[in-house]
């Protein structure tokens, strides 16, 4: 089994967000103890974006990178053109936001049989989406 991460639970894990941390920070384990992960380089990119601007006194991307090479069972996987050409043709297909679209196209050209994300546009895609321990 091998479920794909979407960014929000990388964000809501590093920054322990008040209401989502701890579910995220459990998704995380699980994954650690229990099966494989991937999660796009768009979603590191995505992260940074999000949390660069916050001006976290302790934020560093290269220390969060070192984090997410320690979870042994996940992987960060690199943006290809055929991941592309199949998340243009998902967000077309689904009218999805193309950051999902390429999670959607990410999750499939790896294999993945669910989804661990907050954001209801991974609804409309065939993989089932969890958002709970």
């Amino acid at each position: 089994m091998v479920k794909y991460i979407d960014t929000d639970v990388l964000v809501y894990w590093a920054t322990d967000h008040a209401e989502h941390g701890d579910t995220a920070t459990r998704l995380l384990r699980h994954i650690e103890l229990n099966e494989k992960a991937v999660t796009s380089a768009l979603s590191v990119y995505l992260f940074d974006a999000a949390l660069a601007p916050l001006g976290i006194d302790d934020y560093d991307l290269g220390s969060f990178l070192d984090q997410v090479a320690k979870l042994r069972n996940l992987k960060v996987e690199a943006l290809n053109p055929g991941v592309y050409r199949n998340a243009v043709r998902l967000r077309a297909e689904l009218d999805v936001p193309l950051d999902v679209a390429v999670g959607m196209a990410t999750a499939r050209a790896k294999k993945a049989d669910g989804v661990f994300s907050n954001n209801p546009a991974y609804d409309k895609g065939p993989l089932p989406r969890r958002f709970a321990p």
